[in-house]
């Protein structure tokens, strides 16, 4: 499946999250999530630009991703991208050290996410970096549309990933290992 995607960043939460209860925007998650990226011991996945990664979502479901064929259209990241939902993190965690692979990173966030005619609102919130608002569209010539919509307009947009975003605009935080103070309790994945 093709993922296209793009971030507006340093977001007024409050105002966006009011724009999609006034449109009647479906919320479909909001809770944390634990991340941990993995890659083989020579570094191959990272260095060709692509991502294996594991996300708790909460319920006890865990994401197994694998993102290829990195790519930038019209302003957009564009993945071909390959998901399955399995259980217990810390097992497959475990389970992909066993088989030679590392962590390379783990971090902490908090997300929202509404649904809104085909487009997902994932806004996340990591400890010390502002908040922002990642779009995952279908098609790019959508985008102009939801922009003008929820007036995103007027914030910076990246299509970098978590990890580069991090390493280039706020460099003095450091991804790996990001995590909350307190541990947050709610998880809700909404049906």
């Amino acid at each position: 499946m093709q993922e296209i995607e793009l971030k507006f960043l340093e977001i007024n939460k409050e105002a966006l999250v009011k724009k999609l209860t006034v449109k009647k925007a479906k919320k479909t998650f909001e809770g944390l999530m634990k991340v941990a990226y993995f890659d083989q011991a020579d570094g191959r996945i990272k260095k060709a630009d692509e991502l294996f990664r594991l996300r708790d979502i909460g319920n006890g479901q865990v994401e197994i991703t694998y993102k290829a064929n990195p790519r930038i259209k019209d302003g957009c990241k564009v993945y071909d991208e390959s998901e399955v939902l399995s259980e217990n993190f810390e097992l497959l965690c475990q389970i992909l050290i066993k088989a030679g692979l590392k962590r390379t990173i783990y971090y902490e966030k908090k997300r929202l996410q509404y649904e809104y005619d085909g487009v997902k609102f994932e806004i996340d919130e990591h400890p010390r970096i502002p908040v922002f608002v990642e779009l995952e569209i279908k098609n790019s010539q959508k985008l102009d549309q939801i922009i003008k919509e929820f007036d995103l307009g007027e914030y910076e947009t990246s299509n970098l990933s978590i990890a580069k975003l991090v390493a280039t605009k706020y460099k003095k935080v450091k991804l790996n290992g990001l995590k909350f103070n307190k541990k947050i309790a709610k998880t809700n994945f909404i049906q």
